[in-house]
């Protein structure tokens, strides 16, 4: 059986993020793990580690700052050129790209990937 690859910049970008969703060592998350087990998985974290969070702020302003204190379930890239590099790979960003465009990429980063996980785990009713 082939796999198919993601086509669109953003199917790319969620497999990205689903494949960013690791077990933070207590042996929860099993390895065939399906999307939405890896959603309610990353939820069930962020909510008992920085559940405090979403009195003061939205969902998406929540997952935000989580994912800037690199939580222990999602490892994303947090370097600039990874991200770069990524969103160039992505089709979200020119490979000739003008440094403002770079700018709204880079600054956006973190907003985005909070943006496309709470988008994700609503669809596959996770929260």
């Amino acid at each position: 059986m082939t796999i198919k690859e993601p086509s669109t910049p953003i199917t790319k970008k969620r497999a990205y993020l689903i494949g960013c969703i690791v077990d933070n060592g207590d042996d929860v998350l099993k390895d065939d793990a399906t999307d939405k087990e890896k959603l309610q998985y990353f939820f069930d974290t962020f909510r008992s580690e920085y559940g405090w969070a979403l009195e003061r702020h939205t969902q998406p302003c929540a997952v935000c700052e989580y994912l800037q204190g690199m939580p222990s379930t999602l490892s994303i890239d947090v370097q600039y050129v990874d991200i770069e590099r990524l969103n160039i790979g992505w089709g979200m960003l020119r490979a000739n790209h003008t440094y403002s465009e770079y700018n709204h990429v880079q600054g956006n980063w973190f907003m985005s990937c909070a943006m496309m996980l709470c988008q994700m785990a609503r669809e596959q009713g996770v929260v």
